[in-house]
């Protein structure tokens, strides 16, 4: 009988009943949904990240990292994987010509992954895939130009001073809106590339990532425990392995400085002795010159001494041509062997004199050739000299840079770092803080809603309650009505508002921070059967503990 009054009273206070059912519905489902919203986008961030396999470490050196770096910790225990990484930040020319900065990456094969949103990944060293919170200002096929403000080193870190876009990715080592900083352009960073490791020309790795083979979830004192595990060992051997870094360092560059200091004094040390045999040439040549100046004196003068002489027989001989006797055969025939005599001297003067002349020019021209040769030699070392001088300043400049090389500083750092991964959980903490506050007042309401109902029900039902106790029935039996009204549309509240509560308001406030975090994933469905059980009981025990209240008071 009292269940028929009961099924009764709920037909005809269907209103009242759907009243209690919604407010503990609505209870519960904020209640169990701000709950389970941490877990469920704690669970959907870590499926991500072990998705596209984001790192777990990030290790930086200042003298860069190697090959055999890499090789080293991934023979580490308790490493997964280790890859080396090319990256540097660039200024290039925006669409209205205007210089803006962009981080740029390593594609890397099965590390710090990433989600093609359009497009396609490059191909070529020339070609990268941009953010794709650039995609409203770039298109795919558009060039990325480098700006000519970027510095010497900048373009030197690259193969090429512009770069083809095939597509945009959102990159899970940039899944929050924040982009870093920058010594480049004003500090700014509008976005970041990446491309193939052919597109940088650094010999060395500016970062490497490692990955660790915990399935543990991000931010569980599990995963943490596996950072710490191997944190340890991480950090003494890239000490070990930066101090192995610095003496290939400084060991090549000294081995280079000394070479080529060497070969500067090998090239000095010829240079002074070009210089001697010079000096001798020089000596050489005025000796040999002042002789055959000598001998070439001598030679005129012994000419000028026939010309004299040829001369005066010449006069002599024309005086006896004038003189009457000349006119006897006996004369005339010795003048005129004078004078053939005579005309012989004149023809061998004239073929001394003429090969006076030519070896007077020979000499000239052996002294002009002389003096070209040696004042070219000369020159040769006057010009040798500054550059000497230039290569010794340089090589001096070296070892000043040698000198200012320092043992490499390094770093050791986890996902902590990354500024989304930091700021993911702070945003996590901050809705768990809600959730443990914000249901109470949703609570104190269904206490409030269950009261007033079933006191105006009781109060509404005094002559049936007063018949059921004239027929026999105690005040528990008459109480038990209201117990099971009130506590069954909280038992189907509490229920509904628990599915539906834990389903759809993490969908809801995940598609809120999605606006900060570009983790294009569906919010993860969690159900706590044991944040079940509390929130039944506790609403239960507040809607039939409110219900008991009232009878109490009234019954």
């Amino acid at each position: 009988m009292l269940v028929k009054i009961v099924l009764r009273t709920i037909r005809k206070s269907i209103g009242r009943y759907l009243a209690i059912f919604s407010i503990i519905a609505l209870g519960v489902g904020f209640f169990a949904g701000l709950r389970v919203t941490e877990e469920s986008m704690r669970k959907t961030l870590d499926g991500y990240l072990k998705e596209l396999n984001l790192y777990d470490f990030k290790l930086v050196s200042t003298l860069g990292l190697t090959d055999e770096d890499a090789e080293a910790f991934a023979a580490l225990d308790g490493v997964k994987e280790a890859r080396g990484s090319y990256s540097a930040d660039f200024i290039y020319l925006t669409e209205t010509g205007s210089d803006s900065v962009l981080h740029a990456h390593t594609l890397l094969d099965g590390v710090n992954g990433m989600d093609l949103v359009s497009g396609s990944f490059p191909e070529s060293a020339d070609e990268c895939v941009l953010d794709n919170a650039l995609s409203g200002t770039v298109s795919i096929g558009d060039e990325i130009v480098f700006s000519e403000n970027n510095s010497e080193e900048t373009f030197d870190s690259f193969a090429y001073s512009s770069y083809k876009v095939t597509g945009f990715v959102n990159a899970s080592e940039y899944f929050h809106f924040d982009r870093g900083s920058t010594s480049l352009a004003g500090g700014s960073v509008s976005g970041y590339a990446y491309m193939l490791p052919e597109g940088f020309t650094a010999d060395y790795y500016t970062e490497l990532y490692l990955t660790i083979p915990s399935d543990a979830e991000i931010y569980s004192d599990e995963y943490n425990e596996a950072l710490d595990s191997l944190r340890g060992s991480a950090e003494d051997l890239l000490n070990e392995r930066a101090d192995i870094r610095y003496n290939d360092i400084y060991s090549e560059a000294k081995s280079e400085t000394d070479k080529a200091q060497a070969e500067l004094d090998d090239k000095k040390n010829e240079l002074e002795q070009a210089q001697a045999e010079l000096e001798d040439g020089w000596a050489q040549y005025r000796s040999e010159r002042a002789a055959a100046e000598e001998r070439l004196a001598a030679t005129k003068q012994e000419l000028d001494s026939a010309k004299s002489e040829i001369d005066a027989g010449r006069s002599e001989l024309e005086a006896a041509k004038a003189d009457p006797s000349a006119q006897l055969p006996e004369v005339a025939a010795q003048l005129e062997a004078a004078e053939n005599a005579l005309n012989q001297s004149e023809k061998e003067y004239a073929q001394g004199l003429a090969a006076y002349n030519e070896a007077a020019a020979e000499a000239q021209a052996g002294v002009e050739e002389t003096e070209k040769k040696l004042n070219d030699s000369q020159k040769e070392i006057d010009d040798a000299l500054p550059e000497l001088e230039d290569a010794q300043q340089e090589i001096d400049d070296a070892a000043a840079q040698l000198a200012e090389i320092k043992p490499a500083t390094v770093y050791v750092l986890d996902r902590s770092s990354n500024v989304g991964y930091a700021s993911f959980e702070n945003d996590i903490n901050i809705v768990s803080g809600v959730a443990r506050v914000f249901p109470l007042f949703f609570f104190l309401v269904a206490a409030l809603v269950c009261i007033t109902t079933i006191t105006r029900m009781v109060s509404e039902q005094r002559t049936e309650n007063g018949v059921l106790k004239a027929l026999g029935y105690g005040g528990g039996a008459v109480a038990g009505q209201y117990l099971f009204y009130d506590g069954s549309a909280s038992a189907m509240g509490c229920a509904a508002g628990f599915i539906i509560g834990s389903r759809f308001l993490p969908m809801a406030l995940w598609q809120v921070y999605h606006i900060m975090y570009s983790v294009d994933r569906p919010a993860a469905f969690v159900l706590d059967w044991g944040l079940f059980a509390v929130c039944t009981l506790l609403y239960l025990a507040c809607a039939l503990g409110a219900a008991w209240f009232v009878c109490f008071k009234d019954l």
